[in-house]
Formats: structure tokens, sequence, C-alpha cells
């Protein structure tokens, strides 16, 4: 252990602050991506709202594809996610040592972010479903 100047102090807890530093940069970095991706969202929402609105209004406008950009968005989240549930195995794996209530929180905060992000894969493979099978469903005859 190396004395740092600071009574009490040794390397190793630099290098732990230094470590707790890193995951907050890193998690805030994350977390911008998730508020970003919702702002996507919206601004999808807002323009498939005023396509329709042109539509019900009697206007003949194409409407948009936004699939494309659903896409992206939803790729950002299960990126996001991923990450988040990563560092919930990272506090599984500490809170081991920590004792039995430390431990089962860290599992129920597992499992959620495990169902959160199956939740956004699904999203997502639901979207590039939807976009593979689009140019088919339009090129078919609808009936009268």
């Amino acid at each position: 252990m190396v004395e740092t100047g600071v009574p009490g102090l040794e390397q190793t807890g630099w290098d732990a602050l230094r470590g707790q530093l890193n995951t907050l940069d890193t998690s805030l970095l994350f977390l911008a991506l998730l508020t970003g991706a919702t702002a996507l969202s919206w601004a999808i929402l807002s323009r498939q709202r005023g396509a329709l609105l042109s539509l019900l209004s009697g206007e003949d406008i194409p409407e948009p594809d936004l699939i494309p950009a659903r896409l992206a968005v939803s790729a950002l989240v299960v990126g996001s996610l991923s990450y988040f549930f990563l560092l919930s195995l990272e506090t599984l794996c500490t809170a081991r040592s920590q004792g039995a209530a430390a431990c089962a929180s860290a599992e129920r905060n597992a499992r959620a972010s495990l169902l959160v992000l199956a939740a956004a894969l699904i999203r997502l493979y639901d979207l590039n479903i939807l976009r593979c099978t689009a140019p088919a469903l339009e090129s078919e005859e609808l009936p009268a």
C-alpha cells in the first residue's frame, strides 16, 4: 500500500474512487443516450401524428417511412439497457460477499434489468420484422 498524504486513504482507496468515478461517467453517458432516444421517439411520434392529421384532413401526402428512425432509437435503447444490465450483474457479484440482504436486493435488480432489456430486444426484433415485411405488404392488393 502506498501512502497518499491523506490520513487513512491508501492507494487502493484512490483506485476504488477512480473506478467509481469512471463507472459514474459511463453511466451518465448511457443515461444521456437513453434521454436522447426518448427525445427522438417524441419527434418521431410528432411526425407520425402530423401525417395522420394531414391524412384525416383530406390532404394527399405520402406516408412517411419512420421505421428506420424507430430502429435507430430502439438500437440506442438496447445498447444502453445492455450496459445497465451488465452493471447490475457486476453489482450482484459484489453483493454476494456483503450479506443476504444486499444479495437479495441485487438479485431483484438484476432480474428487473434483464426483463427491461428483454422487452427492448423484443421491440427491436419486432421493428426489424416490420421493416423486412413492409415492402411485401405495400405491394399486395388490398380487397375493396
